[in-house]
């Protein structure tokens, strides 16, 4: 019996000797364990999972592997090389492809950009490109950012909670608010989830399950979320019921639109506050992208560029007033400088939507003397790495014969 315990001591002495010796050769990055894969380093981790993926990157020279449980076969690539990114992404994405498996994950996509490949993505990439960098997109851009959705959304709603001194949550809100600005440049037409009182809107909440439908197919086997579709439980669920919700959502703006063009009201792309995308692939569409665009090319691409616009500057934003509340300083300083830009009296509201050129005007300046500050700070920046490798190649002691 004592010598059992004996030999399970040893046993046990040498897997932790191995164990940390392992760990000392590693630098840092999580170990690639049997069977559980680097679980456990996500696991320690998911408090601050962004700061560790962060610190992986660094001590990996900016690409790292990561593997999972061994029944998922899931392997994952980080990458942060601006070289290796532009690579694959552009250079030689057909040697890439997203592949079946990928379109299945993403199927609320449908047939847009985000799940095709070779020629179907060139062509329908040169039909988006061309959306981007229309004026129209730009002008309805700025209108929509800048009044549209400020005086009939985020200034109301933040006056009646301020008002009320109502607890609200900002990520939350800059989400509806960055949907409404979504739904408008993709579709024209604005579902008003930023309104006093915070309604429930069914697009908003499908879209919302979608994501977490997606991010559940990533993580778990491909048996096991396939088991859970036929069998209509768990997240699958949700997904049927997020799908039908945004199908038919898009279609009610589909019908719309082509209602609009029948009756040919406000469709010429000189009107400020009829171009958006859907406008866009109805009446240039076809001709770019070859052939007539199907409804579920144009409802993919729909759901692409929502997806785009509503989740990264919605939680860009939320870190931006997080980190504002954290440093006082620097909330000082920002409303002293709109404070000058755009002077009102005391007791009067901040008078933010005066004319469109004046607006423009004053906003420029504001970004002008940021640039011009900026590009001071890198030419110094650059100044002072030159003038350090100078110094450090002149040698400091000279020999005198």
């Amino acid at each position: 019996m004592v010598v059992s315990i004996a030999f399970v001591e040893i046993l046990l002495a040498i897997t932790c000797f191995l164990f940390l010796r392992r760990l000392s050769f590693n630098d840092g990055l999580p170990w690639n364990w049997p069977i559980i894969g680097m679980l456990p380093a996500v696991f320690f981790n998911f408090h601050r999972l962004h700061k560790k993926c962060i610190d992986v990157l660094e001590r990996s020279k900016g690409t790292f592997k990561g593997k999972g449980v061994w029944f998922t076969n899931m392997e994952v690539l980080l990458t942060s090389d601006p070289i290796n990114v532009q690579y694959i992404t552009s250079k030689s994405l057909s040697n890439y492809p997203k592949g079946s498996d990928s379109k299945e994950i993403f199927e609320i996509v449908g047939e847009g950009l985000f799940n095709t490949d070779h020629d179907e993505w060139r062509k329908q990439r040169k039909m988006i490109h061309a959306f981007l960098n229309h004026q129209g997109f730009h002008r309805v851009t700025a209108e929509t950012f800048g009044v549209v959705n400020l005086e009939t959304g985020l200034v109301p709603v933040l006056d009646h909670v301020s008002q009320q001194d109502i607890v609200v949550d900002l990520q939350d809100l800059f989400e509806r608010l960055m949907f409404d600005v979504a739904c408008i440049l993709a579709t024209g037409y604005d579902p008003c989830c930023l309104r006093i009182g915070f309604p429930q809107v069914p697009f908003l909440k499908a879209m919302e399950g979608a994501c977490e439908v997606m991010l559940h197919r990533h993580i778990m086997p491909r048996s096991i979320w396939e088991l859970q579709r036929w069998l209509g439980i768990g997240k699958e669920k949700i997904h049927t019921h997020a799908y039908k919700t945004i199908d038919l959502a898009l279609t009610k703006y589909l019908s719309m639109k082509q209602e609009e063009m029948s009756r040919g009201t406000k469709l010429k792309d000189e009107d400020k506050e009829g171009f958006d995308m859907l406008k866009f692939f109805l009446t240039q569409g076809s001709e770019i992208y070859g052939k007539t665009l199907t409804d579920q090319i144009m409802k993919g691409n729909l759901v692409g560029l929502i997806f785009g616009v509503q989740d990264t500057t919605s939680i860009a934003l939320t870190w931006l007033f997080w980190l504002i509340s954290k440093n006082p300083s620097v909330e000082t300083k920002i409303r002293e400088e709109i404070q000058a830009t755009f002077p009102s009296k005391e007791g009067e509201k901040l008078r933010y939507f005066v004319n469109r050129e004046e607006r423009q005007t004053r906003l420029q300046k504001m970004l002008q003397a940021h640039i011009a500050n900026f590009q001071y700070q890198q030419n110094l920046r650059v100044a002072q790495l030159c003038y350090s490798k100078l110094t450090r190649s002149i040698p400091t002691k000279l020999g005198v014969s």
